[in-house]
């Protein structure tokens, strides 16, 4: 299991944080490792939106995100980058 953690610094309005969560999700489920969000004591499965969204992840929070699978690295560093 690889994780990291990051905190957000994409800064948009509603409107665009609700299509980087759709892009953000897209792109975990070109990954076939298991991954998931966790904020504080709130955990999603990435590969869902609805998950997603419900993390209400805002700039300046801190959110870890951990795969576990073949490509989980890759999953990780190419996740992370999207939030920073």
């Amino acid at each position: 299991m690889v994780s990291k953690t990051v905190t957000v610094s994409v800064e948009t309005g509603k409107k665009e944080r609700n299509r980087d969560f759709t892009y953000f999700v897209q792109k975990a489920n070109e990954f076939r490792s298991v991954i998931y969000l966790m904020e504080n004591d709130r955990k999603a499965n990435a590969k869902s939106l609805l998950g997603v969204m419900a993390l209400e992840l805002c700039p300046g929070m801190n959110v870890t995100v951990s795969a576990e699978g073949r490509d989980e690295a890759d999953a990780v560093n190419e996740l992370v980058a999207l939030m920073v």
